[in-house]
């Protein structure tokens, strides 16, 4: 049974919108009051809008649908290109939930058309949106194209949110084509980001994700002890994933993890349980319109009966599940099940059924699997990688160029300091210099005058000098020639006497 039970692990997983990001902010039914009042312009495009996403993230998807043609068709004759965006991109998304791919990928190629060049985040929405609906429509290598162009600019806008989405959209095509450890490492890649990001439906939706992926090794698992480990773990996630979107009302969400838990019960061998989950699975799904996912629980439902030998009804169940599959081009569903009722067939000895269904089988599974996809597929991985690094390297050379222009600043303010501080001492110099000649010649002066009062000193000591000699001199002379006052009183005296 583990042989028959690897493909439905490969698409176990229903692809869910990767820019499905936003929060409810308003009421439906405030909306729909809003319209009454509002005139045919911008602001009607803008309501119908938003009311198309409401209804749209409320699951609500047929009621959506009117809405969003109404807010296209406004827009386009307002000329409103953002509205005309808008509107496309609900109905593009709301395509993709129902099961028209092609109108879904057609949608949202038309939104991406009319995108800014300038605008980024847009455009790697735009992205997201076309390679979910390649990927829908099991072209896997344009589906990882337009991922990657998108991852890149993701992380070039260091949007995470996107980026999250991206990394589990890129995941589901690894899954879906068995690349499954490659699918586990992009499921907890994005699971990191949205435990960063504290939102809790992109949790969930990694839990269910990393479950499937536990399941698909439990079935590669040689050693049966090892399986039912690998199983047990798978039911956690897929229990966890369940019932956080049953608490959020995500009811899309809850039919996805549904089928995922009656898968692994199916792995287990408890068809009873198997069977009570899927057909939750597809009630809910039937009341959401959801094409995709009715198509993997009619399938997973005739499985299960052929599994319980109730033949009649899988082969029912089987049919209605490749009929769907071909109406709106998901061939990765009609090949699983063509491969199914091809089993079935030979196990009820219906021979020549078993040999045309295998045919059909091979057919359609070399449509989706070939070398030329395979080259692109690769072509993409080695783009997305060669940019990256390319990128890094760019990056890591800006990065030395800012160290490098550090440096030089850092060189040239030294520079600009040390010749400041030079420039500084040199004027100090000058200046110190200019004092110490100055002091030079003051003290020149100075000395020079002292000098010169010094030698008029000694010129007025000798002029003093000689000017006392003379008179010394002359004294002398009048000494000499005086006649002393005894003499002439003597020689008086003799005359008296004679």
């Amino acid at each position: 049974m583990k042989k028959h039970l690897h493909k439905l692990f490969l698409i176990g997983i229903l692809c869910f919108n990767g820019c499905n990001i936003y929060c409810q902010n308003h009421k439906i039914d405030s909306l729909i009051n809003r319209l009454k009042s509002i005139k045919e312009d911008t602001n009607m495009v803008i309501a119908l809008n938003n009311l198309a996403k409401e209804l749209y993230l409320a699951e609500n998807n047929n009621h959506s649908i009117p809405y969003a043609n109404s807010a296209l068709m406004l827009a386009q004759k307002l000329k409103y290109k953002t509205g005309e965006i808008d509107a496309l991109t609900v109905l593009g998304n709301i395509n993709n939930n129902l099961g028209n791919y092609h109108q879904g990928l057609k949608n949202h190629s038309a939104a991406l058309n009319l995108r800014n060049k300038t605008d980024k985040r847009g455009i790697s929405v735009s992205l997201i949106n076309i390679g979910t609906s390649y990927s829908n429509l099991a072209d896997h290598s344009k589906a990882l194209q337009y991922y990657y162009k998108a991852l890149k600019m993701t992380e070039e806008l260091k949007d995470k949110m996107l980026a999250a989405a991206t990394l589990g959209q890129i995941a589901n095509v690894y899954f879906k084509e068995g690349s499954i450890e490659k699918a586990l490492g992009f499921y907890f890649g994005a699971l990191k980001i949205y435990e960063e990001l504290r939102n809790k439906s992109g949790i969930a939706r990694q839990f269910g994700n990393i479950g499937a992926a536990y399941s698909h090794f439990g079935h590669s698992s040689k050693d049966s002890d090892l399986s039912k480990k690998y199983y047990e773990k798978s039911l956690g996630y897929h229990l966890k994933a369940f019932q956080m979107d049953e608490k959020f009302g995500n009811k899309i969400s809850c039919a996805r993890h549904l089928t995922n838990i009656g898968t692994t019960f199916m792995n287990l061998l408890d068809f009873k349980s198997a069977m009570k989950y899927e057909t939750r699975a597809l009630k809910i799904k039937e009341e959401g319109g959801d094409k995709g996912g009715i198509i993997l629980s009619l399938g997973n439902i005739g499985w299960l009966y052929s599994e319980m030998k109730e033949y009649d009804k899988a082969e029912n169940y089987l049919k209605q599940a490749i009929s769907g599959a071909q109406k709106i081009g998901a061939l990765d569903y009609e090949t699983v099940y063509e491969e199914k009722l091809s089993q079935l067939y030979s196990k009820t000895g219906r021979y020549k059924l078993a040999i045309e269904e295998y045919k059909k089988f091979i057919i359609t599974r070399d449509s989706i699997i070939n070398e030329e996809n395979t080259k692109k597929q690769v072509r993409a991985e080695m783009n997305y990688d060669f940019d990256k690094k390319e990128a890094e390297t760019k990056s890591e050379q800006e990065r030395k160029d800012v160290i490098a222009n550090k440096e030089k600043q850092k060189q040239k303010i030294v520079i600009a300091s040390v010749s400041a501080g030079l420039i500084l001492v040199l004027i100090l110099a000058i200046v110190i210099l200019r004092s110490l000649r100055q002091n030079q010649k003051k003290n020149k002066i100075i000395t020079e005058q002292k000098e010169i009062v010094e030698k008029q000193k000694e010129l007025v000591e000798e002029k003093q000098k000689e000017i006392l000699d003379s008179i010394h001199y002359a004294k002398r002379i009048q000494t000499a020639l005086i006649t002393s006052e005894k003499y002439i009183d003597k020689n008086l005296n003799n005359l008296i006497k004679n």
